[in-house]
């Protein structure tokens, strides 16, 4: 993201105001997309999109090139040549009640984020997931995506 260093944005996050610039900065870099994205996590939110288009609902998080059938595949990516089922930047939480969740999968998704970002994103997973789901996080090095 952005054009920083990965202890640049280190260093950003230690404060409030850090944390709220670089935030700023990213969704400006975005321009219309990362509008785009925030406006299409509240509608989903609030208006109930989400719930019900599958029994068994399990988030495919970062989904990338990789579509899994049956799962609800998420990305920030607006691009074309990418399916997804939720266009959406995980960052911003996860639009859907506590305990809906069956499963949560990302592969290769963590390591791109920021520590404070990686640990929003595996609270929120923990809030959605039922108290019998499950999540499996893959990442090349957990010491890089923490």
């Amino acid at each position: 993201m952005l054009f920083y260093s990965q202890k640049t944005r280190d260093r950003l996050y230690k404060t409030p105001l850090g944390y709220a610039v670089y935030k700023s900065l990213k969704y400006f870099y975005y321009g219309l997309w990362g509008l785009g994205t925030g406006l299409n996590h509240y509608v989903a939110k609030y208006k109930g999109i989400i719930t019900g288009c599958y029994a068994d609902k399990r988030l495919h998080l970062g989904c990338g090139t990789i579509y899994l059938d049956g799962w609800l595949n998420i990305d920030n990516y607006i691009g074309t040549g990418r399916k997804k089922d939720i266009w959406l930047d995980i960052t911003d939480g996860l639009p859907f009640k506590n305990n809906e969740i069956k499963a949560v999968f990302t592969s290769h998704t963590l390591e791109h984020f920021v520590v404070e970002d990686v640990l929003r994103i595996l609270k929120e997973s923990y809030r959605v997931l039922k108290p019998t789901g499950y999540i499996r996080v893959a990442v090349p090095s957990m010491t890089v995506a923490l």
